[in-house]
């Protein structure tokens, strides 16, 4: 006896209409034995279709292909990626629509309400399958076994982003992209930090700041996902003030927020809190709204680089030594919040109606 052949995997590619057209003829199996049997919610599913329209990769798909002795035809034996797969035909057979939240061009849509050119790119679009050969079935369970042993552990963020595909993480996950190019030209975020979806998290803290006040660390993030997952009225109003924002404490501080202590992520958090405050008001208690006229950009930057250096300083001054203490014990706290936003707004509206 010869020895069997070493197991191999080689990358290729395959079109959605192969897909299509093997399940069609009966060509593709998307259950086979060893496939995990989780279902995807109508959500993800949308998710995946609006991200195959939009042209963006998605992870690859494993295949073994085995010779039917009978029929003698190809089969198609799916080790991972049956989801994916499961979506796009029952997409292309009128099963899955696409949700407002990922599309709102598309919404509604299944695949046969495409115009011809849409259609025809959908069907086009190449997914990077690795084709494994020689395999016998108690390799394949190894494989399976093994693709999904060096998934890296998640963290909080990445959990929410895998659990939730609604009207709120969409929003979350559109401002953070946007804004990319802040985060790393201001010191707030490392690009490490944007890989492991940290500006995501950020996002969603500001997000629901703005939207419920001040919070306890982050426990209150996913309730916030959950509770806008299907439905988010004020998307349009909260990215507008969000944007409004931001471009005011730019045009505030400009390249000098590199060189404050602000920029430090959880004291980032205040200064937005403080902005957004002054500009529409922060819940519970809505104040007034106060204007921060650009002649008084100057002096905002003072008092803000004032309270800066108090943070730095080896003996902070008595009158800040609360709001030190506040930016640099248990800083994510609701009470050193409280006490950082109350101390930071007070400097900034007194610097504002300074004459």
């Amino acid at each position: 006896m010869g020895r069997r052949k070493m197991v191999s995997c080689r990358p290729i590619s395959y079109r959605v209409a192969d897909f299509v057209q093997w399940n069609e003829r009966q060509e593709l199996v998307l259950v086979p034995e060893f496939q995990r049997r989780l279902v995807w919610h109508s959500k993800a599913r949308s998710y995946l279709i609006d991200t195959i329209i939009r042209g963006l990769p998605v992870p690859p798909i494993y295949v073994q292909e085995v010779i039917d002795p009978k029929s003698r035809r190809v089969i198609r034996r799916v080790i991972d990626g049956q989801q994916r797969l499961r979506a796009v035909l029952d997409f292309v057979s009128g099963d899955l629509k696409i949700q407002k939240a990922h599309n709102r061009k598309l919404a509604g849509k299944s695949f046969r309400n495409l115009d011809e050119e849409g259609r025809s790119m959908f069907l086009r679009y190449p997914f990077s399958v690795n084709l494994v050969e020689h395999a016998s079935y108690e390799d394949i369970l190894d494989i399976f076994a093994r693709i999904n042993s060096y998934t890296m552990t998640l963290n909080r963020q990445e959990r929410l982003n895998a659990k939730y595909f609604g009207e709120f993480k969409t929003t979350v996950y559109k401002l953070g992209r946007e804004y990319a190019s802040f985060w790393k030209q201001y010191g707030i975020l490392t690009d490490r930090q944007i890989v492991r979806m940290i500006e995501a998290e950020l996002v969603s803290e500001l997000l629901v700041a703005m939207l419920d006040g001040l919070q306890d660390k982050k426990k209150s993030l996913e309730k916030f996902y959950d509770k806008y997952d299907d439905r988010f009225s004020q998307r349009q109003q909260v990215e507008n003030r969000f944007k409004k924002c931001l471009k005011t404490i730019r045009d505030i501080f400009g390249s000098e927020l590199n060189r404050l202590a602000f920029r430090r992520r959880v004291l980032f958090y205040s200064l937005f809190c403080v902005i957004y405050d002054l500009l529409y008001g922060l819940r519970p208690k809505k104040g007034s709204r106060l204007d921060i006229p650009r002649k008084k950009f100057a002096a905002v930057r003072k008092a803000m680089k004032k309270l800066s250096e108090q943070i730095g300083a080896e003996v902070p001054d008595n009158e800040y030594a609360a709001f030190v203490h506040a930016c640099t014990r248990q800083t994510d706290n609701l009470k050193p919040r409280q006490i950082r936003h109350e101390i930071m707004k007070n400097e900034i509206v007194a610097a504002i109606k300074s004459s």
